[in-house]
């Protein structure tokens, strides 16, 4: 088993003025219904990276044992509420990549949790793109507000076409499918070994012979951290239930897309077929002018937990 680590945190050098930050990510509202799942994750912006092995690979993504996902657990431990809602979108930090293929992509996978070594049944699942992950530092997006006042970084934000149903159990996992052209690669974010006392029963991969263990295990004892996954959930009692009465027009649109309701808006996120998000608004009126011609994905939310989705087709 490969057990020589390293952290690779070149990525922050221009953050120096912030090193002495320890950000403590508590239960963030998003808006009236949307929170997301993070308080389980801790660390110091100056020593945060992804772990490297010896071989080059990341302990947090692909390398060179040829794993195939990665993931963590969320339950009571790690901040869900035991209530009824739905998965609606996953963000996540991954701020290195290589797409050789050029078609390269991730999947997000939402399972109930089974046991420690084994996954329960898969509930949902939602591709990205490589091409759409961007690791330009300045593009970056902030939970919580921007950096300076405690903001935590992010770069991936997947929408799930189907919300994803809480299980029963209020148990589940977020794995992300790793990359499976020669070539194609990604780092998660991690934080500092030790900083994860529930690594051995939350922090999870699968193997190239399809076994699922923890990474405190797979990594002996070197490798006690959480990744920056961070499951977007909708506390209600189901999302068609909350559903507002909207119209959405022209549809297909070459320049203008209008959206008409009667509640107040609260945000529009505009979603390309392969997970991109390509706008986000407050207002219902969206230029659509410099988008190719295709199809997309749309969600609108109201300042009550009014939820909308559909999908557009802009045309030249």
């Amino acid at each position: 088993m490969e057990s020589d680590l390293k952290i690779n945190c070149s990525t922050f050098v221009s953050m120096k003025h912030l090193l002495s930050i320890i950000l403590s990510l508590q239960l963030q509202y998003l808006s009236a219904q949307n929170f997301y799942v993070s308080n389980f994750f801790n660390y110091n912006l100056f020593n945060a990276g992804v772990y490297v092995t010896a071989g080059n690979g990341y302990a947090t993504g692909n390398n060179e044992l040829g794993d195939l996902e990665k993931g963590m657990r969320f339950n009571t431990q790690t901040g869900l509420p035991n209530s009824n809602g739905y998965i609606t979108n996953v963000l996540a930090w991954i701020p290195y990549k290589s797409n050789a293929s050029g078609t390269g992509q991730l999947t997000v996978k939402i399972y109930e949790f089974g046991s420690l070594d084994s996954l329960g049944a898969l509930l949902g699942s939602q591709a990205f793109a490589l091409q759409n992950l961007d690791t330009v530092t300045d593009n970056y997006s902030y939970l919580g507000g921007p950096l300076a006042l405690g903001g935590k970084p992010y770069n991936v934000d997947i929408t799930f076409s189907n919300p994803v149903a809480i299980p029963n159990s209020k148990d589940f996992i977020v794995m992300i499918e790793l990359p499976t052209t020669q070539g194609d690669n990604i780092g998660i974010m991690s934080n500092l070994n030790g900083d994860f006392p529930l690594a051995s029963s939350h922090s999870f991969e699968v193997k190239a012979d399809t076994t699922l263990v923890n990474l405190h295990d797979s990594w002996q004892g070197q490798l006690d951290v959480a990744m920056a996954i961070f499951p977007v959930i909708n506390l209600t009692n189901g999302i068609q239930s909350k559903e507002i009465v909207c119209s959405v027009y022209p549809n297909p649109t070459q320049k203008e897309l209008y959206f008409h309701t009667t509640e107040a808006i609260d945000e529009i996120k505009i979603h390309s077929l392969d997970g991109k998000l390509m706008f986000r608004t407050d207002t219902p009126l969206l230029n659509v002018t410099q988008l190719q011609a295709g199809f997309y994905y749309y969600t609108l939310t109201t300042k009550t937990g009014g939820v909308k989705k559909g999908s557009f087709q802009k045309i030249d």
